[in-house]
């Protein structure tokens, strides 16, 4: 007897006007995976702490990566499997010796503490060996503002370092073009009058905004590829590039982050709004790459 693909799905309000969505999928043979990577965006149990609120939870966020050549701290990322950081294609440059720090919260530590002296593992740096920036990208417009970074070894998972979540089923897109904020993390100025990135990790709750907010701030037109957000008193800033935005959602029974935008670009002083590029649409591209020069 043939098998046959089962799907129970319950959304719950989507993930528009709640942090969490509901999916139970019943996989097998010959049923699409909706995720690149089973076991990911889940934070292992470890002591957190919350600092005045803005900064980020301590180790709460354990995908994110710090790009840095020569110790100069120019992108962020996030780990989305054992070999591969996902970025801006704006962050990819040819020739340059790339490194990707994991496992990071306080730029100035190699060692992160809390002021109750727990603390995470150190910092661990992978040489990046290969580089994928989208075929499409333009650096005029920002538009197909995404690329890959692959590592010159594989990463071993541990509390602080864990992969976010990759949605490569398209068919759950309609479901994330009715989300209506989402969470981003990044080590860029905390203002626009700020002079230097920020030394920890920030987190902020961002709005998605109609495109015509975008298309009047910046002049140009937004592809479906391209999602337009900003908040009155908040937005993304300089530094932030290569970060991702995301959501929590729980899918086959665990609660997990999903990375469903990357940091683009911004208005001018990081006021109004700013763009994200969104990775659903790109997740085809990313299994791809994954399944052609992964290890």
């Amino acid at each position: 007897m043939p098998c046959r693909e089962m799907m129970s799905c319950k959304l719950r309000s989507a993930i528009a006007g709640l942090a969490v969505f509901a999916c139970l999928f019943l996989q097998v043979q010959g049923s699409s995976p909706l995720l690149l990577e089973e076991w990911c965006g889940v934070v292992p149990q470890i002591n957190l702490k919350i600092a005045n609120g803005k900064p980020a939870e301590f180790g709460k966020y354990p995908w994110m990566a710090l790009l840095h050549m020569r110790k100069i701290f120019f992108c962020a990322g996030s780990l989305i499997n054992n070999w591969f950081v996902l970025t801006a294609g704006h962050c990819i440059f040819d020739g340059a010796p790339v490194i990707a720090r994991l496992g990071e919260y306080h730029r100035d530590t190699d060692i992160d503490c809390d002021n109750n002296n727990r603390c995470l593992d150190p910092v661990q740096e992978y040489k990046v060996d290969m580089l994928f920036r989208h075929r499409l990208y333009n650096d005029k417009d920002y538009t197909n503002d995404i690329g890959m970074l692959r590592l010159d070894r594989k990463v071993e998972y541990t509390p602080h370092i864990q992969p976010i979540c990759i949605i490569v089923d398209s068919d759950i897109q309609p479901y994330v073009d009715e989300a209506t904020w989402f969470k981003a993390t990044g080590w860029g100025r905390t203002s626009g009058d700020a002079k230097f990135a920020s030394r920890v990790l920030h987190e902020l709750d961002i709005n998605r905004r109609p495109k015509a907010d975008c298309v009047k701030a910046f002049g140009q037109h937004l592809t479906p590829e391209q999602i337009c957000v900003g908040n009155d008193d908040g937005n993304l800033c300089n530094g932030d590039s290569g970060g991702p935005q995301g959501r929590n959602a729980t899918m086959y029974g665990i609660e997990r982050f999903v990375q469903l935008g990357i940091a683009s670009y911004t208005y001018e002083n990081c006021s109004k709004v700013s763009i994200l590029t969104d990775v659903t649409r790109y997740g085809k591209w990313i299994r791809k790459v994954v399944e052609w020069y992964g290890r």
